[in-house]
């Protein structure tokens, strides 16, 4: 559960950028994580995005179950689960799961 400040903003997170912010430890995604465990805004994440999440762990990464489960379960401490009600089809083909993401954030209202 999500304990940012109520004023704070509301931001989802491409997969590309926990991607990033998991493998490489100097970059700006992964001083953007740095700001979602600090509380500075509110990360707003969906199950969709989270099996998006698990999947490229699981092909790309190659990690095992545990880690992955253990990495979903830290975002899950840090963001504020929102399930959408509304189905988006603004991409198509390969960026077809970026719908997912503008899903997550018009039901979370983020910035």
């Amino acid at each position: 559960m999500s304990i940012a400040k109520a004023s704070s903003p509301k931001i989802v997170l491409d997969t590309n950028v926990y991607f990033s912010a998991f493998t490489h430890f100097k970059g700006v995604p992964f001083r953007i994580w740095q700001q979602a465990v600090a509380r500075s805004f509110t990360l707003l994440i969906s199950p969709a995005i989270m099996r998006e999440l698990a999947r490229v762990f699981r092909q790309t990464l190659e990690w095992q179950e545990d880690e992955i489960v253990a990495h979903l379960k830290l975002i899950a401490g840090i963001a504020k689960i929102i399930s959408p009600s509304i189905t988006l089809a603004v991409f198509s083909g390969t960026m077809d799961a970026d719908n997912r993401i503008l899903e997550c954030a018009v039901a979370g209202k983020a910035k």
